[in-house]
């Protein structure tokens, strides 16, 4: 099907993969520059899946970097935003990535002092888990404000565990706590020192997984229409249904990369959103 809709999801999927190959150089396993956003490792994984007809140098990454790193991959998280994004888990999840030989490495070798290795180096600090990204979210994010719990919920997927990780990490007075249940990182400004980055200027994590599976979907239904004869009216109505059980997204930056719910029906309004967030993936990177 050959649509405004169906060209605007093409741009878009063609801005997610030259950010998720410099989300990739981050990590040491390809050759671009490397983002400058924090990497999510994660929706990174997903993603590489979902495009990877797209560009197949994203399967050979994600096996790359696996076959070092996987020590440092949250396979519940993995699952839990695959299930909340209605995809399919990565094909390898169950099956892991060969190891070269002589590799004793947990970890990414790093190529940027900036933020992009946030999450990986609290995972290597804290651990695989809901402690790490819990913090990542928060640093990453420079508006210096609380989020309420559901926004941590939404962002890290960790289920039922976040309101004791968020208390363990109030009582140790790495986060603050307010009585109507938002939560903020304190001293962000130590945390940046032992972890030997260098803080953003931006609002540096973002909602990957939901930006990448907006995009995977918009053009599985388009792919569907097309074999099926579906009415554009159809496949219009069929992206926004999905669209909007994915929720809204964390604002990027001085932009937000989303359309507000009573603009949402249409086509204008879905190209509306992948140009802009095809102009936004492209200056984060």
């Amino acid at each position: 099907m050959h649509s405004s809709v169906a060209g605007a999801l093409d741009r878009a999927a063609e801005a997610a993969v030259n950010l998720l190959w410099r989300q990739w150089s981050a990590l040491g396993v390809a050759s671009a520059r490397p983002a400058r956003c924090v990497v999510d490792v994660e929706a990174l994984l997903l993603a590489s899946e979902w495009f990877a007809l797209d560009e197949a140098r994203l399967t050979s990454a994600s096996e790359t970097w696996r076959g070092t790193s996987d020590a440092l991959i949250s396979t519940q998280r993995l699952r839990n935003l695959a299930q909340r994004a209605a995809l399919s888990p990565p094909s390898w999840l169950d099956t892991p990535a060969p190891r070269p030989n002589g590799s004793r490495r947990s970890a990414a070798t790093p190529v940027t002092a900036h933020c992009a290795l946030l999450q990986i180096q609290l995972r290597l600090l804290l651990g695989v888990g809901a402690k790490a990204d819990c913090l990542a979210l928060f640093l990453g994010r420079v508006a210096d404000e609380s989020l309420p719990m559901h926004i941590i919920a939404e962002e890290t997927r960790y289920g039922s565990i976040l309101r004791r990780v968020t208390r363990d990490l109030a009582w140790a007075r790495a986060i603050s706590s307010s009585r109507d249940g938002r939560h903020g990182v304190v001293a962000p400004d130590a945390w940046w020192r032992v972890l030997q980055l260098r803080p953003p200027k931006h609002n540096a994590w973002q909602s990957w997984w939901k930006i990448f599976a907006r995009i995977a979907i918009g053009r599985a239904v388009v792919a569907d229409a097309s074999a099926r004869a579906v009415t554009e009216y159809g496949m219009i109505s069929r992206i926004d249904d999905l669209w909007a059980t994915l929720g809204e997204l964390l604002p990027w930056m001085t932009s937000l990369p989303t359309i507000p719910r009573a603009a949402t029906s249409g086509a204008p309004a879905i190209e509306a959103w992948c140009e802009e967030i095809a102009r936004l993936m492209g200056d984060d990177g």
